[in-house]
């Protein structure tokens, strides 16, 4: 990436970053934290960004378990260069051990893999198995979860992307992509409200509001609505979505007007729905990846150039918020 294309960059990083907390290097062990990975769509690099994240966190010392949870199209494996892991996650729903029982060490910086399943149905999961995997997934041990989400905005997904403390969205500049991946944060962002609502009585509050507004409009005119109705579970609402912990990562990214595409969807998302969203990282569109992926070995175990400088980057951000203020703030304000 040449000068002007540097300088659209940090110019779009200091336009869009809202800091909720200050940088700080110190890896905070209690509470480990969640990070969702995901996107709404396949193909733009998620589980890439998924395997060279929990390394490049792992370099820096903490103890990082990253979990495929792409059910029915598990491939996070391949990427760590294990053709067919003894254990994973099919046995955990298939109650056949515990999930902290289902991890793979891998040769990268001590980072364990929970690997996913591809059996038939398994993407379908009943909502018991759901809740089980989830109260799991909280009590595993570890610095860090990492969690590698499927495609799309099933209520199994985003359930997962609820349970996160902070959440990475992945995009890349093409039209298909910005659109998914807005769409999958919009879900992700309407399905935490919807849990936000502690009460029967809230939860038909909040429907009443839902169906005031356009399904179309800012996430501000809901909070409105619901104000008018509820003013608790609007302030609840409201510290919810000012703490939500998202920042993007642009990836296959070429030139300054990809740059420009990613910052504008980066405004967009802060915009219409109320949340922080600023771009953490941009991947450039590299050989260096695609040969990683052929040869099945993480490219920051090769250096990886500019590539693994963003991941870097990104992996220092994701350990500076303190995760117990985040998830207090998040629930009661700060």
């Amino acid at each position: 990436m040449g000068r002007p294309a540097a300088r659209v960059l940090e110019a779009i990083k200091f336009a869009t970053m809202r800091p909720t907390h200050p940088f700080t290097m110190t890896i905070q062990r209690n509470p480990g934290r969640l990070i969702a990975v995901g996107g709404g769509k396949g193909g733009v690099g998620k589980s890439v960004v998924s395997s060279n994240l929990a390394i490049a966190i792992a370099a820096l010392g903490a103890k990082v378990t990253v979990i495929d949870l792409d059910l029915g199209a598990a491939n996070l494996h391949t990427l760590f260069g294990i053709a067919r892991p003894e254990v994973g996650l099919q046995d955990f729903l298939d109650r056949e051990v515990e999930l902290a029982e289902t991890t793979t060490r891998t040769s990268a910086y001590g980072v364990s893999l929970i690997a996913g399943s591809s059996q038939v149905g398994v993407a379908n999961i009943s909502h018991k198995q759901k809740q089980r995997l989830m109260s799991h997934i909280r009590q595993l041990p570890g610095d860090v979860i990492l969690l590698d989400l499927g495609a799309g905005t099933t209520f199994n997904t985003l359930d997962f992307v609820d349970l996160a403390d902070l959440r990475v969205v992945v995009m890349t500049p093409q039209m298909t992509s910005l659109q998914n991946a807005y769409s999958f944060l919009k879900a992700a962002v309407h399905r935490s409200v919807q849990l936000a609502a502690d009460t029967g009585e809230e939860r038909e509050v909040l429907a009443t509001a839902v169906a005031q507004v356009k399904d179309t409009q800012r996430m501000g005119t809901l909070m409105a609505a619901l104000a008018a109705r509820s003013p608790v579970l609007a302030r609840r609402c409201e510290s919810l979505l000012a703490h939500y912990g998202t920042v993007v990562v642009g990836n296959q990214v070429r030139d300054d007007r990809d740059v420009q595409i990613i910052g504008n969807m980066a405004r967009m998302i802060r915009d219409f729905l109320q949340i922080p969203a600023p771009i953490q990282a941009l991947i450039r569109d590299s050989a260096v990846i695609r040969d990683s992926v052929n040869a099945r070995r993480p490219m920051l175990l090769e250096g990886g150039g500019a590539a693994a400088t963003e991941l870097r980057r990104l992996a220092q951000a994701l350990l500076a918020p303190d995760v117990a203020r985040l998830r207090h703030d998040r629930r009661h304000g700060g």
